[in-house]
């Protein structure tokens, strides 16, 4: 058919107006093979829209406050619940650790480097970190997650949560509790430690 095509148009070149003589089927252009003359004609098209990676921690109150103070005889406790979210099928990985006095730039780059340590209001006033927390020894902890123990306060992170599977479609809930103890010399003051949540999406 290919080649007949081209005899036909070679003919229409050299006999001008001649070619008008013969019929005109002879010369009618190839059927359009895209078009469809009977039936319905259909065309698919795609959407396509990406869902960005996130992950998210809430937390009820940014700043304990504890009911009670400590004694030699009486922990000072508190609690806050928080929430991560995140939409990784493979879970997240959260940590907590001690960060009293961390400072951190826009970017979230560490310029000064926190402490285990509780600090009163006199910088020279401290409840230490590394300590179990114990009526009657100088000594702060929290718990949350997996750690259903009092967990010394400590720079080094601990890990709390190991998800393999995507969060709940509103979060994961947990509960963070801190206690503080004091021993019989530690110096009358308020003393604020500060923890560090981390969640990162696997």
């Amino acid at each position: 058919m290919s080649k007949m095509t081209k005899t036909v148009a070679a003919l229409g070149v050299v006999a001008g107006l001649g070619v008008a003589m013969l019929p005109v089927g002879a010369f009618a252009a190839p059927a359009d093979t895209g078009a469809v003359y009977t039936g319905p004609a259909t065309q698919n098209v795609t959407f396509q829209a990406a869902v960005d990676d996130y992950i998210q921690i809430t937390v009820a109150e940014a700043q304990v406050v504890a009911a009670t103070p400590a004694t030699t005889a009486q922990n000072a406790t508190g609690s806050t619940g928080l929430t991560i979210k995140s939409n990784s099928t493979k879970g997240y990985t959260a940590t907590i650790a001690a960060n009293t006095g961390e400072v951190r730039n826009e970017s979230g780059t560490i310029t000064t480097n926190g402490t285990a340590d509780m600090i009163g209001t006199n910088a020279n006033n401290k409840i230490p970190g590394g300590k179990a927390v114990t009526p009657g020894t100088s000594a702060w902890g929290y718990k949350i997650g997996s750690l259903t123990d009092m967990v010394p306060a400590a720079t080094t992170a601990s890990t709390f949560a190991e998800k393999t599977t995507a969060a709940d479609a509103d979060g994961d809930s947990y509960t963070l509790e801190f206690a503080a103890s004091v021993d019989a010399k530690q110096a009358a003051d308020t003393y604020t430690g500060q923890v560090v949540i981390t969640a990162t999406a696997k």
